[in-house]
C-alpha cells in the first residue's frame, strides 16, 4: 500500500470513529502527525477528499450522451 493509499484509509478509520463515537484524537504517519476532535468533522472529510484526489481515487462525474 502507498503512502497516499495508508494516508487514506486511516483518514477514513479516523472518520468512522469519529461518527461512531470512539476515541480516536490521532492518526500518524511516517512521522506527520494529524489529530482531529470532534468538532472537526468537516476537516477530516477535507482531508479526506483531498487524499482521494492525492491518490487518484476522487470520484470524477462522467456525462451519458445518446447518440441517434
Amino acid at each position: 500500500m502507498t503512502d497516499c493509499a495508508t494516508r487514506l484509509e486511516q483518514a477514513k478509520i479516523a472518520l468512522h470513529n469519529l461518527l461512531t463515537g470512539e476515541q480516536i484524537k490521532a492518526t500518524s504517519v511516517n512521522g506527520r502527525n494529524n489529530i482531529y476532535f470532534d468538532m472537526d468533522e468537516a476537516k477530516l472529510r477535507r482531508y479526506i477528499a483531498d487524499l482521494e484526489r492525492e491518490c487518484g481515487n476522487g470520484s470524477r462525474r462522467r456525462s451519458f450522451g445518446f447518440h441517434g
